[in-house]
């Protein structure tokens, strides 16, 4: 919003993400009853951690009718405003203050079989099972005051906190767990002919958005996510002329997506929120050809 009283505003965020990471995989290879039959089995874990926090302000605010003097500037860049009402945007400072801890826990396998020199098939199967703990406060204040963080956020103890910074805290906590299978075969029809198709599963567990200020929209489901893939690969005319062709098509259920959204005056509090929706079903179909010709 642009205003002839005030022309200029400037607001200024400072946004710090602390992340940490642990994952660990053991896995087993190996022939089975013959050197034409390969397994693969394994375990897997992965732990994260992170710590979100941000403060945005209005720093400085210039009424037109402060030059060139600058008593009537509005915002925390001066700290006693002495004329709000000329101020481009209502005095707000916002803090925000987050964290998640995801534990993910799986099991997979895979077999790998060569029926014949010119026949191959594969199959793998992965069991996941994925916890996330999350809260969040949010809040605005009507004027700055006392000392304050990296964050523009208040130095109080926590009783003294709530007399300044009007928080809307929420916690939660979920769990999601899935199998997902991939399916894959191939045929040599020559040396130098091959048709192939392949089936594969994807999954990304729900949670919750950590930048949200909604508390009855902070949530989202997991996405599921099918792929199919068919195809030829070919060398013609002593390896001169090479053809592939290959048809996709990928199917997703519930995609996760990313929306800012304008709340409405009167909510608590009135401002943007940014949350992670899920979408209806999505198709993605597709077709490839590649022709490459060594004329000489």
């Amino acid at each position: 919003r642009r205003s002839t009283a005030s022309p200029i505003v400037q607001l200024h965020t400072l946004r710090e993400q602390q992340y940490e990471q642990f994952s660990e995989e053991l896995k087993l290879s190996g022939k089975l009853f013959s050197d034409n039959i390969g397994y693969t089995i394994g375990v897997f874990y992965w732990e994260t951690e992170l710590d979100f926090a941000q403060g945005s302000n209005q720093i400085l605010q210039l009424p037109t009718a402060a030059f060139p003097a600058f008593g009537g500037t509005c915002g925390p860049f001066f700290t006693n405003p002495t004329s709000a009402t000329l101020c481009q945007l209502p005095q707000q400072f916002s803090d925000q203050k987050s964290a998640e801890e995801v534990t993910s826990k799986a099991v997979f396998g895979a077999i790998n079989w060569n029926i014949t020199d010119a026949l191959e098939v594969s199959v793998g199967v992965r069991y996941l099972d994925e916890e996330k703990e999350f809260e969040t406060e949010y809040g605005l204040r009507a004027a700055p005051s006392g000392p304050r963080d990296e964050f523009n956020s208040p130095i109080l103890p926590p009783t003294e906190r709530a007399t300044v910074f009007a928080g809307v805290p929420v916690q939660g906590d979920d769990s999601w767990n899935d199998t997902v299978f991939k399916l894959s075969g191939s045929w040599a029809i020559t040396e130098w002919n091959r048709v192939y198709a392949s089936y594969s599963e994807g999954f990304r567990s729900g949670g919750f958005s950590i930048r949200g200020t909604d508390p009855s929209r902070l949530s989202y489901e997991p996405e599921e996510v099918s792929s199919w893939e068919i195809g030829s690969k070919n060398d013609f005319f002593d390896v001169t002329l090479r053809v592939n062709l290959a048809a996709v098509m990928t199917t997703l259920e519930g995609a996760q997506f990313s929306s800012v959204l304008t709340r409405p005056a009167g909510s608590a509090p009135a401002t943007n929120t940014l949350l992670l929706n899920n979408s209806d079903d999505t198709a993605i179909k597709g077709f490839e050809l590649e022709a490459i010709w060594s004329i000489t």
